[in-house]
């Protein structure tokens, strides 16, 4: 059942050596993958049966150039990651038709069995528009929903793991990509404070300010986060372990992931959720939202707190006397 898992070499750099690009990037020498665009406004989002993407932000250049390298790509260096002993699953990186800069990541496997969906919803808050990516990896049958609101400058990603084992498997899961800041692909990498969320800013001078941002969402918190050089994002993704840093670089071309380890038990699931931005600070992110509110205090509650101020009020008045 899972001998379709397709085994790739660092993107067979060697055989690539004479396609070597600005950056690295690797032109692709093999078949492509199926993609299914949800057309929104600002974003457009290109969601690839492999679980990668490529992001389209219609505020700039019209739509025109994509928010993760390679900016020209249908397909590009952005997805799901999952490490289960030192195996790695990535998405097919090397089938993208405009080639890929991820050589450092090394060895990995790709997900077998894979599928994307057409887009369902309409957009709205109550009926968002949603794309729904299946695939396998040895242990694990693997199911992603995408989806959009119009409108916002934000999209979200939950990401289940079925374990189709006898046993309990442990994975680390990773979500990185290489950001391509509005329209320069050199930026300063970034850790938003209120959330945790890792990404980068445009460099100082530039503006608007513009920001990438992997948002963690639902309630399996991730257990590391890096921003940093995009090679540096592969390389501790390769290695399966997130280095929890900020790069002090003033202005460098710059990557981002989120990582959560989990334990699945057999014929269990564990589903992990994260939103990317692109532009400003989003609404999800502090303000009201993320507030945690105080307790409401009825009438009765009032009352009895009047009496316990009163009560406190008295005791200090006999210590006094």
């Amino acid at each position: 059942m899972r001998n379709g898992l397709l085994t790739v070499t660092a993107l067979v750099a060697a055989l690539a050596a004479a396609g070597l690009q600005a950056k690295g990037t690797i032109n692709p020498d093999r078949g492509s993958v199926s993609v299914t665009t949800i057309s929104g406004t600002p974003l457009i989002i290109n969601v690839g049966a492999d679980q990668a993407f490529q992001v389209y932000n219609t505020e700039i250049s019209a739509g025109t150039l994509g928010q993760i390298y390679p900016q020209g790509a249908t397909l590009a260096d952005m997805g799901w990651f999952i490490d289960t002993g030192g195996a790695l699953t990535a998405p097919a990186f090397g089938d993208h038709p405009s080639g890929t800069a991820t050589s450092s990541i090394g060895t990995f496997s790709t997900y077998a069995y894979r599928s994307v969906s057409a887009v369902g919803g309409n957009g709205s808050a109550a009926t968002p528009f949603s794309v729904t990516v299946t695939g396998e990896t040895a242990q694990f049958d693997v199911s992603q929903v995408v989806s959009y609101v119009n409108g916002d400058n934000f999209f979200r990603k939950s990401f289940t793991l079925t374990n189709t084992t006898g046993g309990t498997v442990g994975a680390r899961v990773f979500l990185g990509s290489d950001i391509y800041l509005a329209n320069s692909d050199d930026g300063t990498p970034y850790r938003e404070p209120n959330s945790g969320s890792p990404g980068g800013r445009t460099c100082a001078g530039v503006t608007p300010e513009y920001t990438i941002l992997h948002i963690p969402q639902g309630s399996v918190a991730p257990s590391g986060f890096s921003a940093d050089g995009y090679d540096s994002i592969w390389t501790q993704i390769g290695a399966a372990a997130l280095n929890n840093t900020v790069n002090p670089a003033a202005c460098t071309d710059n990557g981002a992931a989120l990582q959560w380890d989990i334990n699945v038990p057999a014929g269990a699931s564990v589903t992990l959720q994260a939103a990317t931005s692109f532009g400003a600070i989003p609404t999800i992110i502090g303000g009201s939202q993320n507030a945690v509110p105080a307790p409401a205090i009825g009438t009765w509650g009032l009352a009895a707190l009047a009496l316990a101020l009163l009560a406190l009020a008295g005791v200090a008045l006999t210590r006094r006397s």
